[in-house]
């Protein structure tokens, strides 16, 4: 089977694809190279044994190329969209979803987050909306495909952990409620989920309803505002005391409150099942979306 890569004309790309071949395990038995002058993009025909071919796409996929296996470009891999507040737990469930499923993650959250790191980084006062705007569509973001390695790199600079802090989460609302940043993003976001032909999961506030209303599972996944605070308390400061979910609260509560402002996601639209994580285990709420997935896609 051919297996087509989409290979930007940039310095060390081709390079950096035999790399991550080898990295993935995949035996080459043939390799082609087309491009054309003055085209931005070139297609590398990998030519693998039949039983690789779709696992050689996918990998490639999470990390971040674009891939098409031959006879299969108008196919579309299954397109899941998870939506929900702060704590509810759709970041690991995606993750592992996509993980057992072997598809592409994209943390549309984390997008927010960086354009927030971006423009603090640029001295830009988060107040401006105007000046928020443009640097957002300026920004130089590497969002990761892989649920396993989820390294966001924004102008060279490994932003991982850095908007996680405590101090970006009280000032993010202040970019995803910016209209024209989230015009931006979302724009993004649909290019991403389009160009993942093997398939991907996608979580955020919107993706149901707005990024990816097509998607062919949407979930909206709550839990008690109890539930959620403890998460998050451990998750950012690794207890669930009374005192770690009494400093939560505000990135939780009020963040939600500021994001409902411009984006539907603490009541099910039509056509989005809501499963409740309040007493339910990871495994079980995985299980629980994977179901939702139509058979012939399974």
């Amino acid at each position: 089977s051919e297996v087509i890569v989409l290979i930007p004309d940039k310095p060390g790309e081709l390079g950096r694809l035999f790399g991550e071949i080898g990295d993935i395990g995949v035996n080459i038995e043939d390799f082609q190279l087309e491009h054309s002058f003055g085209q931005s993009v070139g297609r590398a025909m990998v030519s693998v044994v039949p039983s690789q071919a779709g696992h050689l796409a996918r990998s490639l996929e999470q990390r971040g190329w674009q891939v098409i296996i031959e006879g299969e470009e108008k196919q579309m891999g299954v397109v899941i969209a998870l939506d929900g507040p702060s704590g509810s737990g759709k970041s690991t469930v995606s993750r592992r979803v996509a993980t057992k499923l072997g598809l592409a993650y994209l943390d549309t959250g984390a997008m927010y987050r960086a354009a927030a790191w971006w423009c603090d980084h640029q001295g830009i006062d988060l107040d401006d909306q105007a000046a928020v705007a443009a640097a957002t569509v300026q920004m130089p973001l590497q969002m990761p495909l892989d649920p396993e390695n989820q390294t966001i790199e924004c102008g060279g600079v490994d932003i991982t952990q850095a908007i996680r802090a405590s101090e970006l989460s009280k000032v993010v609302s202040k970019v995803a409620t910016n209209l024209e940043v989230r015009a931006e993003l979302k724009r993004r976001q649909r290019q991403i989920i389009a160009a993942a032909t093997q398939g991907i999961v996608a979580e955020g506030r919107d993706i149901t309803t707005v990024v990816a209303p097509d998607a062919d599972v949407r979930v909206l996944l709550t839990a008690s505002e109890e539930a959620r605070l403890a998460r998050r308390a451990l998750e950012v400061r690794g207890s669930a005391d009374a005192a770690a979910i009494a400093a939560t609260r505000d990135e939780v509560v009020r963040r939600d409150a500021d994001d409902s402002t411009v984006s539907q996601f603490m009541t099910a639209q039509d056509g989005v099942t809501t499963v409740d994580s309040s007493s339910l285990s990871i495994d079980d709420v995985v299980d629980a979306v994977i179901s939702l997935i139509p058979e012939d896609m399974r």
